[in-house]
């Protein structure tokens, strides 16, 4: 059924209603009917779906106070909403006042506190600095900054007070900022030998290496001349003592001198195989002979003979006798 235009002019053109009119008021009739729900279903329908529950057996009264109630459920605030703009809220139409950054750039440097972050509206042109020095290598060590820990290289040095020549050779550090090459020099493994005079490690120098002072397990006191000290260890040993020389036999007394010690034997040869031997015996022990010394006399040669042999001092003897000058040797021995 569609609308058909209507006689409008019934009060200055009266006529009695035919069919045809009647028919088209009952028709213009059921076409606004149906027109009229058609546009009633499209409303229930759009305040369903903004979350009012509405049917199309509702009143129009209802439907009316459905469509008012929309935005009371609306949470937004007029500091939620862009400044100028308009918005409803609890059936009211209402202005925002969120102040707007638009073509204002809010850049943030970081520093040691905090910095506010201005509220309203940002059009995302606004940006927190950065900075490309932002590692680790150049951070302290122990320090975190915005969440980047320092590397453990990075340390505080102004304390530093050593010098290169405190400081082992080849080795670096850094003094107050400064990096140092020590100039220390390294003795490796050594071992000395003791002698008879001082051998020292030089200063100045790290001993790398173990340094070995030489022992001997020869070095006690049986193995050291009576009253001689060697490393603190004092010798009892009492040396054999030999001398020797040659004189000539005369008739007479015959004194030989500069021995070096008191010897406890004396032997003298002549030319020939003509002995004598002077024995040290002060307890007189070999007996025959009373004094400090033993004589005992030998000769198979009648042309030299000795008479006597004495001790004279403690390194001086003379032995006396007869016949010809003959050369003669001496020994003496201190056993």
């Amino acid at each position: 059924m569609t609308w058909q235009n209507p006689k409008v002019d019934w009060d200055t053109n009266p006529k009695n209603p035919k069919a045809e009119d009647l028919k088209r008021i009952e028709g213009n009739i059921d076409f606004l009917k149906t027109d009229i729900e058609t546009k009633k279903g499209l409303i229930v329908n759009a305040i369903n779906t903004m979350g009012q529950t509405v049917v199309m057996g509702d009143a129009h009264t209802t439907l009316a106070n459905k469509i008012k109630a929309i935005s009371t459920d609306a949470t937004a605030g007029v500091g939620d909403v862009k400044q100028g703009k308009t918005f409803y809220q609890g059936g009211v139409k209402k202005t925002g006042i969120m102040e707007v950054m638009e073509g204002t750039s809010v850049v943030i440097t970081p520093k040691t506190t905090n910095i506010g972050i201005p509220a309203g509206y940002h059009d995302g042109s606004g940006y927190v600095v950065g900075d490309s020095d932002l590692i680790s290598s150049n951070i302290k060590s122990g320090v975190n900054i915005f969440g980047v820990a320092g590397n453990s290289n990075v340390v505080d040095t102004s304390a530093g007070n050593a010098t290169a020549a405190q400081i082992l050779s080849g080795k670096k550090a850094y003094v107050d900022g400064a990096l140092v090459t020590g100039s220390i020099p390294s003795k490796g493994t050594a071992t000395i030998t003791p002698g008879t005079s001082n051998q020292t490690i030089s200063s100045g120098q790290y001993l790398s290496g173990t340094q070995t002072i030489l022992g001997d397990a020869d070095l006690v006191a049986g193995n050291i001349r009576s009253g001689i000290d060697i490393f603190g260890v004092v010798g009892n040993v009492i040396p054999k003592q030999v001398a020797k020389g040659s004189f000539t036999f005369k008739i007479g007394a015959n004194t030989i001198t500069g021995i070096g010690f008191t010897p406890d034997v004396i032997v003298i040869r002549k030319t020939g195989s003509y002995y004598s031997i002077l024995i040290l015996d002060p307890s007189n022990n070999l007996g025959g002979n009373s004094g400090l010394y033993h004589k005992q006399y030998e000769s198979d040669d009648s042309t030299h003979s000795i008479s006597s042999l004495s001790m004279g001092s403690t390194t001086t003897f003379t032995v006396s006798g007869d016949g010809a000058s003959a050369s003669a040797y001496w020994l003496a021995l201190k056993v």
